[in-house]
């Protein structure tokens, strides 16, 4: 996050830098803690939904597509992301 951005904001921004997407943030699904390499994370994760933008990989990030609900159970997910998608009842 920068300077006085809220939480939303960052997460509008971070979204379109690294995706190409726009999104409108509808609801806080949940707040999580990373714990990993000598780093504690705070995750804040949102329920969102896309407005506009064009889907393209940003400069910290390999590769972007759009996946369909019944994939995210076979991919490869960071475990807050995981985590997060079963609480807000998306994932088993």
């Amino acid at each position: 996050m920068e300077l006085g951005e809220k939480a939303e904001e960052a997460a509008v921004r971070e979204t379109y830098e690294e995706t190409g997407i726009l999104i409108a943030v509808e609801a806080l699904l949940g707040v999580y803690d990373l714990i990993e390499k000598g780093y504690h994370y705070v995750i804040i994760c949102f329920s969102c939904r896309p407005v506009g933008g064009e889907l393209r990989p940003g400069p910290d990030v390999e590769a972007v597509r759009w996946f369909r609900l019944r994939e995210l159970g076979h991919i490869e997910l960071m475990s807050v992301t995981r985590e997060a998608l079963r609480d807000a009842g998306i994932l088993p």
